[in-house]
């Protein structure tokens, strides 16, 4: 057990609670994601948050600290349609460089490719899903046909030769158009409103 050591400075009643006080402020209309985050984040875990927000905010985004901002993905965020979120965080100059786990791109280009996502049923039977060609996210459903379809293309992009697998990424990458903000054409995430206006004419993809 750890002891107070002799020469430390006692705190005080008052010292400990000098913190700001916590005031159970009103939601009103038209309140900006600044002041929500200000007067309803007060503790708990939504303080850090809170913390967190200022510290991207005032010292991250500040111009004069030159801050390359980086984001990792994991799981499956493409899917569920967080892709045009990301976008406009890379357009905006929130974000300068993303590092992504593969599934995020792969799915990415279903949306290139106009191939499309459903809400479904985490609780629904994979046995009978799968014999009625549906691929299951879990709340995520999407037609089997999608991955004949991705092969199909990447066939006649090889002329009917059998892909390297080690050319797989990069192949995938110059399909991305790279919006972001010191370096506009370099964006590790496929824009999709720009590829979808191109689904179903890869020629227009090189």
């Amino acid at each position: 057990m750890a002891h107070d050591s002799p020469h430390e400075h006692h705190v005080s009643q008052s010292e400990y609670l000098s913190g700001e006080q916590i005031l159970p402020h009103r939601v009103t209309p038209n309140m900006t994601v600044a002041e929500l985050i200000d007067t309803q984040f007060q503790a708990y875990n939504a303080a850090r948050l809170n913390e967190a927000a200022r510290l991207y905010v005032e010292e991250m985004l500040a111009p004069e600290n030159d801050v390359t901002i980086g984001m990792t993905l994991a799981g499956a965020l493409t899917p569920a349609g967080l892709g045009g979120c990301l976008i406009t965080l890379m357009e905006y100059g929130f974000v300068d460089f993303i590092i992504s786990t593969g599934a995020n791109l792969y799915h990415d280009m279903h949306y290139a490719l106009a191939m499309a996502m459903h809400r479904g049923d985490f609780r629904l039977d994979d046995t009978k899903l799968q014999e009625e060609g549906v691929i299951r996210i879990y709340d995520i459903l999407f037609a089997d046909k999608a991955r004949a379809r991705r092969q199909h293309l990447d066939a006649r992009s090889t002329g009917g030769r059998q892909r390297d697998n080690r050319d797989r990424a990069s192949c995938y990458a110059q399909w991305c158009d790279y919006p972001g903000r010191r370096q506009p054409q370099k964006l590790l995430l496929a824009d999709t409103a720009t590829i979808v206006g191109s689904a179903g004419h890869p020629e227009r993809w090189t």
